[in-house]
C-alpha cells in the first residue's frame, strides 16, 4: 500500500530543494582559501579624521599612506608575508593610525609608532579583498580599491 504524501509537504520539499543549491554554492565560495596571489593591489580604509591607503606589492612589500585632514600626507613602508594555511599578512613596520577607539593615534607621527601586526585576509560576498584590522567589528578594515 503507497501512502501519499499531503500537497502541503511536497510544496515545503520544493521549497527547501530551491534553496539548497543556492546556499551550498555561497557555501563553497566562502570556504575557499585566498591565494597570496590574490593580495597584492590597492586598499583602503576610511576613518572620520581621514584615510588611509595601503599599496601591497608583488614580491613583498607595501607603501602606506596616511592623509589626515588639514595635514600633510605621512608614509611609511614594509613588508608583508601571507601564511595561506592560517589566511593571515603579517604587516612589518606599519603606521598604527587609530587609537583603537575610533580617534587618531596621538603619537601617529612618531617614528616609533611602527607595528608588525598579523591581520586576518578575508573575502566579502563580492570577492573583493578584506584585511581585517577590527577584531570587534569597529570598522577599521582595509579594503582592496582594484
Amino acid at each position: 500500500m503507497l501512502h501519499q504524501i499531503a500537497p502541503w509537504r511536497v510544496q515545503c520539499l520544493r521549497i527547501r530543494s530551491f534553496w539548497l543549491a543556492p546556499i551550498a554554492f555561497l557555501g563553497i565560495i566562502a570556504c575557499q582559501k585566498i591565494q597570496v596571489t590574490d593580495i597584492p593591489g590597492s586598499y583602503i580604509v576610511k576613518y572620520s579624521f581621514g584615510d588611509e591607503l595601503r599599496t601591497i606589492e608583488r614580491g613583498g612589500e607595501f607603501t602606506q599612506i596616511v592623509r589626515i585632514k588639514g595635514s600633510d600626507d605621512i608614509r611609511a613602508n614594509g613588508n608583508w608575508l601571507y601564511d595561506q594555511r592560517t589566511g593571515q599578512i603579517t604587516l612589518r613596520n606599519h603606521i598604527m593610525v587609530h587609537d583603537g577607539y575610533g580617534g587618531l593615534n596621538p603619537k601617529l607621527k612618531d617614528p616609533s609608532n611602527r607595528w608588525n601586526s598579523v591581520l586576518a585576509v578575508k573575502s566579502d560576498i563580492g570577492n573583493g579583498i578584506v584585511i581585517v584590522a577590527s577584531a570587534d567589528g569597529a570598522g577599521f578594515d582595509y579594503r582592496r580599491t582594484k
